[in-house]
């Protein structure tokens, strides 16, 4: 096993040339850190040779980094030369609506004019909101107390027609194995699945339950002295809630696809907990 810790950019550039990349500057070595912790960097340079994902990895991380150094730049002359281009302040109504959340009985919950899956700031913000006629509720990318990427799960019960109280809500914040679970029930591997023992002090006891009732899936968050949120979810508001979850899981592992989470979620989890 390569027990080198490449806390050096000789040691990192030597090990680059190793895999075939290109060597890096240290401007563009403070660049990749800002976008990738060193943890997840060393992890990858030391299995990039027997491990596709961490290679991949590095191919996406290194030459976008390069890209964006290497790109010439325009000369002042040029660029007071250059036609300019009139911005459009008052795009068609069309793309407006583009923008819109959806209607209906699903929409994407972001704060004002906050796109699904951007950040503000170091914050990710990227969530969905499942209506129900009894109950909503919000799945939302969410970290750790120990900054890991996790997903919170919170449910309001109905107080009027397509009115929730929100502010006596329900929330739990996925543990590392429930994502995996909740990853293998939504993508067919598991019939249902179930996190509980979360809270403390009078809210222990707080959970939540994911089951695949065939047609949709039928999910529910409950607590001590707060009683049940329980929402019908479609197949189309799953695709979205799984996406969610399994961007959060990528952070943590960056050598893995999408994809590879699914199958690795089936081929262990799903297999030997059904």
């Amino acid at each position: 096993m390569n027990a080198v810790k490449y806390d050096t950019l000789s040691d990192v550039n030597e090990r680059l040339v190793e895999l075939g990349l290109n060597k890096i500057s240290p401007a563009q070595a403070a660049e990749i850190q800002k976008a990738a912790p060193k943890a997840r960097l060393v992890q990858a340079l030391r299995e990039a040779s027997s491990n596709t994902g961490a290679m991949n990895f590095l191919r996406r991380l290194i030459p976008a980094n390069q890209g964006a150094q290497n790109a010439p730049r325009q000369s002042p002359a040029a660029s007071q030369n250059a036609p300019q281009r009139r911005q459009n302040h008052n795009p068609p109504a069309q793309a407006q609506r583009e923008h819109q959340p959806p209607a209906g009985n699903r929409q994407h919950a972001q704060g004002p004019s906050q796109p699904q899956g951007e950040k503000r700031g170091d914050k990710d913000y990227t969530s969905h909101h499942v209506y129900g006629g009894k109950a909503a509720l919000t799945w939302s990318a969410d970290e750790t107390r120990n900054g890991e990427p996790t997903i919170r799960l919170e449910g309001a019960k109905a107080v009027g027609e397509r009115q929730y109280d929100w502010s006596s809500k329900i929330a739990v914040q996925f543990t590392r194995d429930e994502l995996t679970c909740a990853v293998a029930t939504l993508t067919g591997a598991l019939p249902k699945m179930e996190g509980k023992n979360h809270g403390v002090g009078d809210q222990t006891g707080k959970g939540f339950e994911i089951v695949d009732q065939g047609k949709n899936f039928f999910v529910k968050v409950f607590a001590p002295n707060a009683g049940v949120c329980a929402v019908p979810m479609t197949p189309e508001d799953a695709f979205t809630v799984t996406s969610i979850i399994l961007k959060q899981m990528r952070k943590g592992k960056p050598w893995l696809s999408g994809q590879d989470l699914i199958m690795l979620a089936a081929r262990t989890v799903g297999r030997m907990k059904k």
